[in-house]
């Protein structure tokens, strides 16, 4: 049937039709809206969760000089790895290490902290990857300071309930990572940007 214009109108069963599928489409339209809102809600929810198990008792055990905190956060099967050493350790050797260096700072009275800001946070739940790049102050007894930068890569897992760090890769890049570099990269609590 036409109309004064010269279109065809449809019949009542057609525009049903039409309007069911539209509708169809509006819903599904809204479900995967609602499914992507909750997936970056979750990995918001990670996120978070990683930086309390993992990068503020991290930040703390360096300030505290902790070596059982520090050695806590890693699985007992952690690779570690240095590009600048070029080593490959496992956690008692590693932990023994930082135990060393921790009780020398202490002897030096050395104030310690670290920061990290991040280039990349993938996670999904159970396994994470995180690169970034870390901020190392120390602080001696005559006030002289010196900041350290290098770029990290850890890869954790969830174990029971706690994230820890499986894998721990960093590296100077031969000593060209800078003050500059940490700014660009990410806030710890910038979890839009992932």
């Amino acid at each position: 049937m036409l109309n004064r214009i010269g279109f065809e109108t449809l019949s009542y069963e057609a525009s049903r039709q039409v309007n069911h599928n539209f509708m169809r489409k509006i819903v599904l339209f809204c479900v995967l809206c609602m499914w992507v809102g909750e997936l970056y809600a979750q990995k918001d929810m990670w996120l978070k969760e990683i930086n309390q198990d993992v990068w503020t008792p991290f930040a703390e055990a360096y300030q505290e000089l902790n070596v059982k905190k520090y050695k806590a956060l890693h699985r007992q099967d952690l690779i570690r790895a240095t590009g600048a050493g070029k080593q490959i350790k496992d956690l008692p050797t590693y932990s023994a290490e930082v135990g060393k260096w921790f009780a020398e700072l202490k002897t030096q009275k050395s104030q310690v902290s670290i920061k990290f800001r991040f280039l990349e946070r993938i996670c999904n739940g159970k396994t994470a990857s995180e690169r970034g790049i870390y901020e190392l102050m120390i602080a001696n007894e005559a006030d002289k300071e010196q900041r350290y930068y290098g770029k990290f890569h850890v890869f954790l897992r969830k174990e029971k309930k706690k994230w820890k760090i499986a894998i721990d890769y960093d590296s100077n890049e031969g000593d060209t990572i800078s003050a500059d570099d940490f700014q660009k990269a990410l806030g710890i609590d910038a979890f839009e940007k992932y």
